[in-house]
């Protein structure tokens, strides 16, 4: 007779950000997109990312941007264009002429129904009027 006592096994498993047990969705995390880079052509600025590794087919992105100034105070600006869409790249510029010798960062995140990532931010700044081409 063979009996083993105080036996236990440790499984690794790699999950999904979104898991499906027992048919419903359950939430673990949404990844951040990636590879956010910016560049510019007569001061419009086109913003473009890769999707979040793992997230689900239907995820969306929201983009917000800041001025050196006011993301030292935590404050960002949503763009109503660039908020909830389903494309991986954004084109926009700035309104005012004095705006053009700012320098700004910019961010974006991946959403899915009620779930948001991370943000994944800019890690440097940029300013219209030197870095257009």
């Amino acid at each position: 007779m063979f009996v083993l006592e105080r036996f236990a096994v440790s499984v690794l498993v790699r999950l999904s950000p979104i898991a499906e047990i027992s048919g419903k969705m359950t939430q673990r995390e949404l990844s951040p997109p990636k590879n956010l880079t910016v560049s510019l052509l007569d001061f419009t600025v086109t913003t473009e990312w890769l999707p979040g590794e793992g997230n689900p087919p239907g995820s969306r992105y929201s983009l917000e941007f800041s001025d050196l100034n006011q993301v030292s105070q935590g404050k960002w600006t949503k763009s109503p264009d660039y908020t909830d869409i389903d494309t991986l790249k954004c084109n926009w510029s700035f309104g005012q002429p004095d705006d053009h010798f700012r320098s700004y960062f910019v961010r974006v995140r991946s959403i899915y129904k009620e779930m948001k990532s991370n943000w994944t931010t800019l890690p440097k700044s940029f300013q219209p009027y030197e870095d257009s081409k």
